[in-house]
């Protein structure tokens, strides 16, 4: 009986995401964690320029647009829930005017 339940548990293919990297997938996120080092450097010019004041309003300001971005996303990945769910909304969207 043990072996029944193995064997159709075993038979349904588990969803996975690809596991392949390319020279350009890791030549972009270098060059993510480079603009990414950029913000912090950038930082202390806009600190000297605008005042602390100027900056952590900017934050937060910055803040409240990416809570805004990230609630968008829950949205979208809670009525898509599939590996890609923006993505495929977005070519679904874009094929319509193509």
């Amino acid at each position: 009986m043990a072996d029944n339940q193995q064997s159709s548990a075993s038979s349904a293919p588990a969803p996975e995401l690809s596991r392949e990297l390319s020279l350009f997938h890791i030549t972009m996120m270098g060059l993510g964690m480079m603009i990414g080092a950029g913000v912090f450097l950038g930082m202390g010019i806009s600190i000297s320029k605008a005042g602390p004041g100027g900056v952590v309003l900017t934050f937060a300001l910055n803040g409240l647009l990416a809570m805004f971005t990230a609630m968008s996303f829950a949205e979208l990945s809670s009525a898509i829930p599939r590996a890609g769910g923006a993505y495929n909304t977005e070519i679904g969207n874009l094929k319509q005017y193509s």
